[in-house]
């Protein structure tokens, strides 16, 4: 990962969760039901400084389904103390938007 888009992350992050965090490693992930990708691309993941419930930040940017042409959107999820995979962060984030009516790719 560049340091500009490193920069760009630890400010999204910071922004929302105000913890400052610094890069651990980027993995590639891939979801796949019956056959067909769900979800596929790379997860950043961060150790977050003295977050009182996690110790890490999956992040990603996708474009919006809704605007693709022009706009993307930067999901983070926390593992609030658990040990998850950035699979799982891709899962839970998939689980949420569809929960919210927003489909699995929205």
């Amino acid at each position: 990962m560049d340091q500009r888009t490193q920069s760009y992350f630890e400010r999204v992050i910071r922004e929302r969760h105000e913890v400052d965090s610094f890069y651990a490693r980027t993995d590639q992930v891939h979801i796949s039901h019956e056959g067909q990708t769900i979800w596929a691309g790379l997860v950043h993941v961060f150790k977050l400084k003295e977050h009182p419930d996690s110790s890490y930040c999956y992040t990603w940017d996708e474009l919006n389904p809704a605007r693709p042409s022009t706009h993307h959107r930067t999901t983070t999820i926390l593992d609030k103390g658990e040990d998850i995979s950035s699979k799982q962060a891709v899962e839970v984030s998939i689980y949420l938007r569809h929960k919210q009516g927003q489909g699995p790719s929205s």
